[in-house]
Order: C-alpha cells, then sequence, then structure tokens
C-alpha cells in the first residue's frame, strides 16, 4: 500500500506561499558567499600568528554558517505586510517581538507535516537555504514526523527532481 498525495492542495499551496514570500527579494546566491574574517596585521604578525594568512574562514573555524539572509528587516516587514493584504489579514506596522521569529498555525489534520516539508523544499529551490531545524513537542509526534517522512520521500523526489 502507498499513499498518494495530491500537490495541487491550494490552501496548502497558499500557506506555503505565505512563508516562502517572506523571503521575497532574497538573491539565490546568497548561501555561495564566502564568509571571512579580514586580519589586517603586520607582515610579520602575520607570519606569526596565521602562517601568513590575511583572512579566516569562518565554515572552516566553524564547521558550518547558517542560511545567509541579506535582506533587512524593513524588507522581511514589507513581505510581511504583502503576505497579510493578499490573505485578508491585519497589516502590521511592525515586526512583532523586533525579531524574524514567525509562527504558523493550520487546524489539525489540514497537511502540516507536508506544508512544513514543502516549505523547506521550496526554500531550498528559491533562496537555496539549506539549514532547518524542526521542533516537535513529545516522542510520538517526532515518531509520526518520521514515519510522514519516509512515506513522502517519493512524493518529494518527483516534485522537485533535479532536470
Amino acid at each position: 500500500m502507498e499513499f498518494k498525495f495530491d500537490s495541487q492542495q491550494q490552501y496548502q499551496l497558499d500557506a506555503i506561499s505565505a512563508v516562502v514570500d517572506l523571503f521575497e527579494g532574497q538573491p539565490a546566491d546568497a548561501g555561495t558567499m564566502e564568509a571571512k574574517l579580514q586580519i589586517d596585521f603586520a607582515a610579520k604578525a602575520e607570519s606569526f600568528f596565521f602562517g601568513g594568512q590575511t583572512a579566516l574562514n569562518l565554515v572552516d573555524e566553524m564547521g558550518a554558517v547558517g542560511n545567509n539572509l541579506l535582506l533587512d528587516t524593513e524588507a522581511v516587514l514589507q513581505n510581511l505586510q504583502a503576505v497579510q493584504d493578499r490573505n485578508g489579514l491585519e497589516i502590521a506596522n511592525e515586526i512583532a517581538g523586533g525579531t524574524l521569529d514567525f509562527d504558523i498555525e493550520m487546524e489539525t489534520g489540514t497537511g502540516k507535516t507536508y506544508v512544513y516539508l514543502r516549505t523547506i523544499f521550496e526554500l531550498a529551490q528559491r533562496y537555496n537555504f539549506r539549514k532547518f531545524i524542526v521542533l516537535v513537542p513529545s516522542t510520538p509526534i517526532k515518531e509520526g514526523v518520521i514515519t510522514s517522512i519516509r512515506n513522502m520521500t517519493k512524493h518529494f523526489q518527483d516534485l522537485y527532481a533535479e532536470p
């Protein structure tokens, strides 16, 4: 037995778009920019401390760098307002709490797991975001998410297959 997933559920596409469109204007190549800390020492100090290096690559030093968001808070606010307007919601004058923390709420049984997993694929495709953390409130829900991922793997491979 195999589950069949409908990739054209409009309410799910709208939910995915509401999240993805928050980052409208984000260059897709932002993740390829190198994160380096430039060091300006005298030649002797450079040789002594860094073996002649004039820059430290943060990826090498830290092991990883998160998604590189180049949009400022004002741009994200404008995108948020456009999403709110499009969905008939009250328009925010500022980002709540001053941080880029957003809640996406959906009713039980509407395909939340499908929506957030597909949102991850869309963010990766459009903006080259590659780092995601999925938090779940309990072990049974975690197990359900793992099962959903297994069941949806082929569906997402078909939707996001590289040409």
